[in-house]
């Protein structure tokens, strides 16, 4: 049995995280947690396929640990972490969505960040641009 040493706290600049799919029995949300309480970033980008609506149009399926999941993203937020959301093909229903939570106070707009990458949606206040 191999035994996986992985130092606490590990800083990076930037964080890529894609096809996370929750609302599938296949999601690795324990893994995803575990690796997201062992790293800090300035910036967390979810790219595409977070939620996955194709699926929990046919079957409902939320897990308990999903919602630590988006608990985590969201006091990441809150404190040093600045996350993007990416919608992808099954992020679909996401786009028409009203639902919306206010920013963190003194965090900025992202526009940069959302010009040079196309359309992004902010994950935590609903908004969406289009370069």
């Amino acid at each position: 049995m191999t035994q996986r040493i992985c130092p606490k706290h590990v800083k990076y600049r930037a964080i890529w995280i894609s096809d996370v799919h929750l609302g599938t029995k296949h999601s690795q949300v324990g893994k995803l947690l575990e690796f997201l309480r062992e790293t800090e970033c300035e910036h967390l980008y979810i790219v595409g396929d977070f939620i996955d609506g194709w699926q929990l149009r046919r079957k409902w399926y939320w897990a308990d640990d999903y919602n630590v999941l988006i608990q985590k993203l969201l006091r990441k937020n809150r404190k040093k972490t600045r996350v993007t959301f990416i919608t992808g093909n099954h992020d679909e229903f996401r786009k028409s969505s009203s639902a919306s939570v206010s920013a963190p106070s003194g965090s900025s707009s992202g526009r940069s960040t959302r010009r040079r990458m196309g359309s992004v949606t902010s994950f935590f206040t609903g908004t969406s641009s289009t370069a």
